[in-house]
């Protein structure tokens, strides 16, 4: 299958982070469109994303982690495809399972989000707002205290080589389409 594939080239760590990068976006995109998914699949790649996010913080914590997008690009990237299926299968996840909402609880966004390489900052903006709406909706996770902070915190003063970007390039190859088999 498609989406196997992106994931298990996503996985590969010798492949250019620029390409997972874009494996990340073809995934998160495939699932959120692809109409003719099953939702128990969609809820299998949101624990494989959540999973590797989470496994990607551990194996960190002894390292000073901080908000840099050159070198947790993958990170990011992969990050930001969870808050985009997430946004396009909430509704079905919640309303027609009856355990929806203890599964996205049972993500831990909550640490994700508030961990110090700090996703709302890098994703796009418009992913992170329509996420943000979504999980205060449903009383999931309150990420408008990390927005607010983060806009305090952005202070576009000046920009030098070694300051580095702090957005995430994104693409979303299927959008608008409505993928059909």
């Amino acid at each position: 299958m498609y989406y196997t594939q992106l994931w298990e080239n996503f996985q590969n760590v010798h492949s250019p982070g620029l390409l997972r990068q874009v494996l990340s976006c073809y995934l998160s995109s495939y699932i959120s469109r692809a109409q003719f998914i099953p939702l128990n699949l969609v809820k299998q790649y949101l624990l494989l994303i959540s999973d590797w996010l989470h496994q990607y913080i551990d194996e960190r914590l002894s390292v000073s982690l901080q908000c840099e997008v050159s070198v947790h690009s993958v990170w990011y990237s992969l990050c930001q495809s969870l808050f985009y299926i997430i946004i396009f299968h909430h509704h079905d996840i919640i309303h027609h399972h009856k355990e929806g909402l203890s599964f996205l609880c049972k993500l831990n966004i909550d640490r994700i989000i508030t961990s110090k390489l700090n996703p709302l900052k890098v994703c796009l903006g418009s992913v992170v707002e329509l996420f943000a709406s979504i999980m205060s909706k449903y009383e999931i996770v309150y990420c408008y205290s990390v927005i607010e902070e983060n806009k305090r915190c952005y202070l576009p003063v000046l920009t030098t080589p070694t300051s580095g970007n702090t957005s995430l390039e994104t693409i979303f190859p299927f959008d608008p389409y409505h993928l059909k088999r």
